[in-house]
């Protein structure tokens, strides 16, 4: 009976490990909540959580810059662009971490939009290179 829920256990609850994730939250507001950003409607929701850019209602462009423990090859720099449009938000969004060594970079371009004063949808398409 223990070796039946020994196997139950083990693969009903499956555990994945990963050495690098590809998603990193960018924006200074997402750094200091911890990288809690899913639910934040501000410009970094072009990288952290597309539909919230559609609450976001300006065109704008930034960048941001993370160091890590002062160790460059642990260092993130990201830069995203969002225009207004009557049919909703586009944008496009960069991101690069690591040294010459081995490093990653994603491109993306986004689009969302609101349905309502509550609901939004947003899709990402990009291009991921390691």
């Amino acid at each position: 009976m223990n070796k039946l829920l020994y196997y139950i256990f083990v693969f009903a609850f499956p555990l994945n490990l990963f050495a690098q994730s590809e998603w990193i939250p960018a924006g200074g507001r997402s750094a200091a909540m911890g990288s809690a950003s899913v639910t934040s409607t501000d410009f970094w929701s072009i990288h952290n959580n597309q539909a919230g850019l559609a609450f976001f209602d300006k065109t704008a462009a930034g960048i941001y810059f993370e160091n890590r423990y002062l160790i460059k090859e642990l260092g993130y720099q990201s830069g995203a662009f969002a225009l207004q449009t009557k049919y909703g938000m586009l944008g496009a969004t960069i991101g690069y971490s690591g040294d010459a060594n081995y490093n990653t970079t994603k491109a993306g371009l986004v689009y969302a939009r609101k349905f309502g004063n509550r609901v939004a949808a947003g899709v990402q398409l990009d291009y991921i290179s390691n």
